[in-house]
């Protein structure tokens, strides 16, 4: 588990995210796929950030955005050597609760990957009416996503 899930400044999570942009590009036909998911340009002076802290090192973060006036589960992110640990609903299940009790909802999310699809559920189980998850299926042919070394101090 993770030292620590705080509030982050979107500065620190647009750091966050250029260094795993930078250190796990992985490119089919031309295209760098974690490009769009992991931009500093997904941040907006309104969205609401929270990371993951072990050893004082950034590990993962969540993104919530306003889109039309709706909130959206925009990006959750994980370093590889520390996933499958529980830290990606960690960091959702708090920005979740941190909207829910401060009035903003629904809160809208897609899955774009296999793993991202349970999480939703899984979310979708504890926060009931709260989530709005936009699902067509799409995800189950997209490939498992590349992922970057040790994150920086």
């Amino acid at each position: 588990m993770s030292d620590q899930i705080r509030v982050a400044t979107i500065a620190e999570v647009a750091t966050f995210f250029r260094w795993a942009n930078e250190k796990c590009m992985q490119v089919k036909n031309g295209t760098p796929l974690l490009s769009a998911m992991l931009s500093p340009l997904r941040l907006h002076p309104t969205s609401k950030c929270f990371v993951a802290e072990m050893d004082g090192r950034i590990i993962g973060a969540v993104v919530f955005s306003t889109k039309d006036s709706e909130w959206e589960l925009a990006t959750v992110y994980v370093a590889k050597q520390y996933r499958h640990r529980g830290i990606a609903l960690l960091l959702a299940q708090t920005g979740l609760r941190r909207l829910i009790d401060a009035g903003d909802t629904p809160i809208r999310s897609e899955a774009i990957s296999r793993d991202g699809a349970r999480l939703l559920n899984r979310l979708k189980e504890e926060f009931g009416e709260h989530l709005i998850i936009d699902d067509d299926g799409c995800y189950d042919s997209l490939p498992e996503q590349p992922d970057p070394p040790e994150p920086p101090k």
